[in-house]
């Protein structure tokens, strides 16, 4: 889990995200797309399969995110805002992975981030 801050427009929120590479793209809940003043009726939708063994609607919308106290880590992230309750924030691999050097070091249980060279 890390700290990252949504930004939409003058709106946003820092979270707490959980790093998920088996997620293929950055789900969110839907409930903080209408906290930050996301219209989901302007997204596209698509269904997305995996997260509840069933087909649920995916609002996807290109949201820039943050990571606190790391200089020139605001990024664009096409993110897909669910209705879901086991869905939180999950930062997926789409856009989030390919913008970061991200280890996982299972031996010593730490992970580092850093920015894409």
């Amino acid at each position: 889990m890390i700290n990252i801050v949504l930004i939409n427009g003058t709106k946003s929120r820092m979270q707490k995200a959980l790093i998920d590479s088996g997620a293929d793209y950055t789900l969110i809940n839907v409930s903080i797309a209408e906290d930050l003043g996301i219209d989901l009726k302007s997204c596209l939708v698509d269904r997305t399969l995996g997260i509840e063994n069933k087909p649920i609607d995916t609002y996807y919308y290109d949201l820039e995110l943050a990571i606190p106290n790391m200089d020139q880590s605001n990024v664009i992230v096409k993110t897909g805002f669910v209705k879901s309750s086991s869905v939180g924030i999950l930062l997926g691999q789409k856009d989030f992975f390919d913008k970061f050097v991200i280890c996982f070091n299972k031996k010593k249980n730490l992970f580092e981030i850093d920015l894409s060279v």
